[in-house]
């Protein structure tokens, strides 16, 4: 599958510049948090599309979506996106919020594949699959706990069964890999 960071990584405020989509970097200053995606018009960002899927789930106040990244074409019958979500948490640790996370996902009929956790920098990673969605998918998460909130950054995609998923999947990884905390 490649490399996963466990680590919860940080980047210096001084070091980051803007707010929002640029090109193919997101700010949140609000949530204090950055993340890339590839260039070259593969993948694309939207910062609006969170709020929907908030209001169709029906997410509680503590919950924000700030951004979502999708493969701009189809693979199979679905699109592979990253999407981060945060949750304030308060003084919950990495390990507390990833077994509840885990709890939940097996209530829902996830298959829970890897588990990793790093409570020295706070950070930690999931990787499950559901069948009973009608197809098989396929998620990763990586996990960062900062500032009173988790940082849930989920990538979707298909099974992997051939050299463009092997690419695919080295994309979505890059994706989460660029995750950093803003301190």
């Amino acid at each position: 599958m490649g490399k996963a960071e466990v680590s919860n990584v940080t980047v210096k405020v001084s070091e980051v510049l803007g707010e929002g989509i640029q090109g193919s970097t997101y700010v949140s200053r609000p949530h204090k948090f950055q993340i890339t995606w590839p260039g070259g018009g593969g993948w694309s960002a939207s910062d609006t599309m969170g709020k929907s899927l908030m209001q169709q789930h029906g997410l509680p106040p503590t919950v924000d979506i700030p951004l979502v990244i999708m493969k701009n074409e189809m693979v199979g019958s679905f699109r592979p996106n990253v999407n981060v979500v945060v949750e304030t948490i308060g003084s919950m640790s990495p390990n507390d919020y990833i077994n509840g996370s885990i709890q939940a996902l097996q209530q829902q009929g996830w298959q829970i594949l890897t588990r990793d956790v790093d409570e020295a920098t706070q950070g930690g990673f999931i990787s499950f699959y559901n069948n009973s969605l009608g197809y098989q998918l396929y998620q990763f998460q990586r996990i960062a706990v900062a500032n009173g909130k988790a940082y849930v950054i989920t990538a979707s995609q298909l099974p992997p069964e051939n050299s463009l998923s092997q690419q695919l999947r080295e994309e979505l990884l890059s994706i989460l890999n660029s995750f950093r905390i803003i301190v």
